[in-house]
This record gives structure tokens, C-alpha cells and sequence, in this order.
């Protein structure tokens, strides 16, 4: 399971906002919404790490019709992370984090697939 930070970060910038591939430069994207509804500036984010980021994701998958379900899974010391469709279409993730959770799911529901 890839680990929170960086690498996993990038890939959400990559493939759910389909921003940048570098967040780390000079670019600055502006106007994604934390859980608060304040406007979070691309190159602060730690989606994996921080769940006032994480909830951007979720945003953002909202937009395309995926639905969250976040569960705390005490017997399993993890968070599952559903997203899913309308269409029945589902992706399934389990993290010791909630924003890593949210994080893998998303990937998956982009239709990334993520090795170690």
C-alpha cells in the first residue's frame, strides 16, 4: 500500500484534479474547497495527510457522480473507503488513515492502478 505523503499526493493532483504533475514549482492553482468551504491553494495541499484537504477529493468526486461512504473500522485498526455510483459501480479501499483511504479509493474510482 503506497504510504501517505508525496508520491501519493502527486498522483492525486495528478489524476482527480488533473492539475499539474509537479505541485512543488512555481504554479499556483487556486479554488479548490477544503471541508470548510475556504479556497486552498494547489501547492499547500497534503490530501493524504490532512482530511480538510482529503475532502477535496471527495468533492471533486462528487462532480462525477461518486457517492462516499467513510467507515472507522476499530476490529481492523483501518478506515474503508467506498466510493460509488448510481450504475452500481463501486471501488473499495482500506487504510490506517481516513485521508489515505480516501486517497487510494479515489485513485481507484480514476481508474489508477497503484503499485509499491
Amino acid at each position: 500500500m503506497i504510504e501517505p505523503g508525496y508520491r501519493l499526493d502527486i498522483l492525486i493532483h495528478k489524476h482527480v484534479f488533473e492539475l499539474i504533475e509537479n505541485f512543488r514549482g512555481s504554479q499556483t492553482v487556486r479554488g479548490l474547497p477544503d471541508v470548510y468551504g475556504n479556497e486552498i491553494d494547489i501547492v499547500d495541499t497534503e490530501p493524504s495527510k490532512k482530511i480538510e484537504h482529503a475532502w477535496a477529493v471527495v468533492e471533486r468526486l462528487k462532480q462525477s457522480g461518486w457517492i462516499l461512504t467513510l467507515n472507522e473500522v476499530p476490529s481492523l485498526e483501518m478506515w474503508e473507503c467506498v466510493f460509488q455510483k448510481i450504475t452500481r459501480e463501486k471501488v473499495l479501499q482500506y487504510a490506517p488513515t481516513a485521508p489515505q483511504a480516501i486517497c487510494l479509493s479515489a485513485l481507484k474510482a480514476k481508474g489508477v492502478e497503484i503499485e509499491d
